[in-house]
């Protein structure tokens, strides 16, 4: 504002300048997305004692534990960020091979490579893998970082096709017609909008007959499912049908980052070809040691892990509904609705992000209620005080998705807090 200023025009007129082109296309949409009641705002929500977030992905509490947070400071005093540098420069240090070790064994992959998000390690597998001769298939609710991914591998050359939701007599149908000689099929464990599982079982019956590589993004599932917290693939038991686990370090580990743990032979053409990778800086030191001590703690015993559970479970007996997983969205539809309620919440002392399109279809716009270890008992039953007071019976809504599967080993978990099998 003040630069514009010292040039003799305010914000306001540099807008409305017909003249530049540029302004003139933001302008409109902008009014476009304000119509749409679709415009994003940045708000600073870290420190508000008077609010209880039910926005965040850290679903173990992790970030804000106090030996995540002592190893983390221990790391910045002794080493400050580390080398500066893409890991093919100088950026890989003792402490990235350690995590990726460390990766290898919980998910008992060969190899694993660290990307600086789980969006860059989706871009990398798709971009990499997809040419001429490959054909890509993506659940349709898959996450954008997938979808991005696919736009990127179909530039590459490679076939994309989007199958209905978990519809796997589909995906068989289309990949009987596929011509293209290598077949990939992609899709989250947990599915991060709708909070619902993957019919990985089925998926893993259907490359027994197609031997396709199968790649499962386990954002979601990540030390929330599996004895070993490997994630959903572990606990349905098909971790060997699985070529190539995608995660993050950003959620349930709750830190920042992501990976990908695979064979030997697909890390060694990642580490040449994944440009997210060969053109992004290093993590962070301080990142790596918290990241390292967040996955001992989830997965020294089960106490976080079954705590998360019976939240879900709790949250799901207030409300009348089996949420699938710690996500769960309550559907309401239209997006200016929604944004009203999650206000409405948020001056409640409960912040609840509103999803809206273009991150969900239209007419689908939801609150996202995401469930964490880290919340109290008082805390559950207040949202869904909170929820139920703006009318929403999630019993009698106008649900789109199954959302009561909940398989044995989650109702174990839910119910002994000391005996989980996730």
């Amino acid at each position: 504002m003040e630069a514009q200023e010292r040039r003799g025009r305010t914000e306001e007129e540099a807008t409305n300048d017909v003249s530049d082109p540029w302004r003139s296309w933001l302008d409109r949409r902008r009014k476009e997305d304000a119509r749409k009641g679709r415009l994003r705002s940045l708000a600073v929500l870290d420190g508000r004692m008077d609010v209880c977030e039910f926005g965040s992905n850290d679903a173990l509490g992790l970030s804000q534990h106090v030996e995540v947070k002592r190893e983390a400071s221990k790391t910045a005093w002794e080493r400050g960020m580390g080398p500066r540098g893409s890991a093919l420069v100088c950026g890989h240090t003792d402490l990235h091979v350690q995590l990726a070790q460390r990766l290898c064994r919980l998910t008992r992959d060969e190899r694993c490579l660290l990307f600086p998000t789980g969006y860059a390690a989706n871009l990398a597998v798709l971009s990499a893998l997809g040419d001429e001769g490959c054909h890509v298939f993506s659940d349709q609710l898959n996450h954008a970082s997938i979808v991005d991914a696919c736009r990127m591998a179909k530039r590459n050359g490679a076939h994309v096709s989007v199958y209905r939701h978990n519809d796997v007599q589909q995906l068989e149908r289309w990949m009987e017609r596929s011509e293209r000689p290598r077949k990939l099929v992609i899709t989250e464990g947990i599915f991060s909008m709708d909070g619902d599982f993957a019919e990985l079982k089925k998926l893993a019956a259907l490359k027994e007959k197609h031997k396709f590589w199968l790649a499962v993004d386990e954002a979601h599932a990540t030390l929330i499912c599996g004895k070993r917290g490997a994630g959903a693939t572990e606990a349905f038991g098909i971790e060997d049908a699985v070529d190539i686990h995608i995660g993050t370090l950003s959620k349930a580990i709750g830190c920042q980052g992501g990976f990908v743990t695979t064979h030997a032979q697909l890390y060694d053409f990642l580490v040449t070809h994944a440009r997210t990778h060969i053109y992004s800086t290093a993590l962070p030191a301080p990142i790596l040691s918290a990241a390292l001590m967040a996955i001992h703690i989830a997965t020294r015993d089960d106490v976080l892990r079954c705590k998360l559970w019976r939240n879900v479970r709790l949250f799901s007996e207030l409300m009348g509904c089996n949420f699938a997983s710690h996500i769960a969205p309550i559907l309401v539809g239209g997006e200016q609705e929604t944004l009203q309620m999650s206000e409405k919440l948020l001056k409640s002392g409960y912040h609840v992000t509103a999803i809206r399109p273009p991150t969900v279809p239209p007419g689908t716009s939801r609150l996202r209620v995401a469930i964490s270890a880290s919340h109290s008992e008082d805390q559950i039953k207040g949202i869904a005080t909170a929820l139920k007071q703006l009318g929403i019976d999630v019993g009698a809504s106008r649900f789109f998705f199954n959302y009561t599967r909940i398989f044995p080993e989650i109702e174990e978990a839910a119910a002994a807090p000391q005996a989980s099998k996730l």
